[in-house]
């Protein structure tokens, strides 16, 4: 009788840089891996390797610099002030594509936040505090201000980061950060739109 369902386990690669030969070296890693005397395992018939996307795009050189980012924006844009809804709160990921969307915008920038936290649960209030202060608020949508005069600063337990800060200091006169869990509340500050969710894109999107 089998007791043990799927499992699954981390492989650490080397640093993958662009024409680097990916099939190989994963190859290489997992047979190496398997046969490492500290922590064994056996490689079986219709076991799945999987690999993110991330690490293909960097053996490619596929990748876009935030000067494409800022280009492709005032194509697609070329006017007037823009809101971004619900992106999930990151210093390495959405941050970058932000620096590079403020300068592409040549009007001005509110990015919403969903609260008490983004949709993979990297909370942007205390959850007690939310709890037991969401009473304060004057309505479901608040600026900067009123956050911090309810809630108080707040940083990320394993990042340490103030995400409203931090997406603030990319240009203080360009972009202001409200907090919202309607999509529609973005229409407030204008018509155009960057939906940045990503497992509820679609719903955001015609719901706008």
């Amino acid at each position: 009788m089998r007791y043990v369902g799927a499992a699954s386990r981390g492989i650490r690669l080397p640093v993958i840089t662009k024409g680097a030969d990916l099939i190989n070296i994963i190859s290489d890693t997992i047979i190496a891996a398997s046969e490492n005397k500290t922590d064994q395992f056996v490689i079986k018939d219709r076991d799945i390797v999987g690999i993110t996307e991330s690490l293909l795009a960097r053996s490619q050189g596929n990748y876009v610099t935030l000067s494409d980012i800022s280009e492709d924006v005032k194509r697609k844009i070329p006017e007037g002030d823009v809101s971004i809804v619900f992106p999930i709160l990151s210093r390495n990921r959405f941050h970058q594509l932000l620096r590079g969307i403020v300068n592409g915008v040549r009007g001005k920038v509110r990015v919403y936040l969903s609260y008490p936290s983004d949709e993979v649960g990297n909370q942007v209030i205390d959850p007690m505090d939310f709890y037991m202060k969401s009473d304060q608020l004057a309505d479901e949508s608040f600026d900067e201000k009123e956050y911090y005069k309810v809630f108080g600063e707040y940083r990320h337990p394993f990042t340490g980061v103030d995400y409203v800060r931090l997406y603030r200091s990319i240009d203080p006169e360009k972009v202001s950060v409200y907090f919202a869990n309607n999509p529609l509340a973005a229409l407030s500050f204008s018509n155009t739109v960057i939906v940045a969710s990503i497992h509820a894109r679609k719903l955001h999107r015609d719901i706008l």
